[in-house]
């Protein structure tokens, strides 16, 4: 299956001038204690099943995810090698993304930074999702103890980059293996979009 052409990026079609993934940075947010938005996350048993796409292979899973009063049920995750989202104009080893929509049919999409650490500090086995069929259970794992997020409104990051997007970035990065991250480069190297420009959005600061 051919890939999308991530050296073309640039030639994609936008449809607002709204886009992610952006730099996030705690000087430009409007900062707020995590009660006034709790995020709950919790990702369901069933089994994760694997969707081939030019885009990188989709995992299809279910779960809810609570953020204050609005709830989402988590349609498919896939990963990135390179984060697109930039923390403190830092870069991560990998991102992970969750799709998510309300019964208005509104898109929420939960993004998990990764860093390489060495094998002996790894207590997840992500492999196990590229390689076997696994549970989706797997992921209530990998969450970080903190919960703590920035919230934006941007796009998907592949097209056609549908707009109106619920952006929740945690804050905290995971820990992944190295040979987590080869799988990942071996399949699809630097599948991740540039960073988009800011422009006037709010961005807004939960800890």
């Amino acid at each position: 299956m051919q890939r999308l052409d991530y050296s073309k990026q640039n030639q994609w079609e936008k449809l607002d001038s709204n886009q992610s993934p952006i730099n996030l940075e705690q000087t430009i947010a409007k900062k707020y204690s995590w009660s006034k938005q709790p995020l709950k996350i919790n990702f369901g048993d069933s089994l994760l099943e694997k969707e081939l796409k030019d885009t990188g292979d989709q995992f299809f899973l279910d779960g809810t995810l609570q953020l204050g009063k609005k709830h989402y049920l988590f349609e498919r995750m896939h990963f990135h090698d390179g984060s697109e989202h930039f923390l403190e104009t830092k870069q991560f080893d990998c991102e992970l993304h969750f799709v998510a929509k309300a019964k208005n049919d509104s898109l929420l999409v939960l993004a998990i930074l990764g860093n390489v650490v060495s094998q002996n500090n790894i207590s997840n086995n992500l492999e196990r999702v590229l390689d076997t069929q696994i549970s989706a259970k797997i992921f209530n794992q990998i969450l970080p103890k903190k919960l703590s997020y920035f919230e934006y409104k941007g796009s998907l990051t592949t097209p056609p980059l549908l707009s109106n997007v619920t952006w929740i970035v945690l804050t905290q990065p995971i820990a992944i293996s190295q040979n987590f991250l080869d799988m990942l480069h071996s399949d699809f190297p630097n599948n991740h979009r540039e960073l988009q420009p800011v422009n006037n959005r709010e961005i807004n600061y939960y800890s």
